[in-house]
């Protein structure tokens, strides 16, 4: 930046950069997240966690933050998915087809 005397000052320090990442990829699996323990729309989901882990690819830039959520987030909906379907035999096995 030393050679950009004229705008360097108006930039944001690189500090303040990596915070707002860090804090956009944690906003964005809190959504995740979120959407996981509300609804079972799993197309949605799997687009949603497609997109985060292309947040993995700023990684350096935060400190692993993508990488350090993306597992979590992929168990967290294998976990519904796999609750859901327990509920869903459930219902068949009891010959309830109100709730399918």
């Amino acid at each position: 930046l030393r050679e950009y005397i004229h705008i360097a000052p108006l930039l944001p320090h690189l500090d303040k950069c990596q915070s707002w990442a860090r804090d956009g990829v944690a906003a964005e699996a809190k959504e995740i997240e979120d959407r996981v323990s509300q609804t079972v729309e799993w197309d949605q989901i799997n687009k949603l966690l497609v997109q985060f882990q292309d947040a993995t690819i700023i990684d350096n830039f935060t400190s692993n933050e993508g990488s350090s959520r993306l597992k979590p987030l992929m168990n967290c909906r294998k976990k519904k998915e796999t609750h859901v379907a327990v509920i869903i035999d459930e219902l068949i096995r009891d010959h309830d087809f109100r709730g399918i």
